[in-house]
């Protein structure tokens, strides 16, 4: 599947400091507990998503 867009995720506090564009994550995808494989383009202080934020799963 492939997506037009780059969506934010939550980085959980075992992770924090160790994500960096580039690295490659899971994340769960869509409304259901599909998890999937994405890139990490880049990384903001604040999210441009109002709604609460999933947290990347792993690296």
């Amino acid at each position: 599947m492939q997506t037009d867009r780059p969506f934010d995720y939550l980085i959980p506090s075992v992770l924090d400091g160790e994500i960096r564009p580039g690295m490659r994550v899971w994340v769960q995808f869509g409304s259901g507990k599909r998890q999937v494989s994405g890139m990490v383009v880049g990384l903001a202080e604040a999210p441009a998503f109002d709604g609460e934020l999933k947290p990347i799963l792993a690296v």
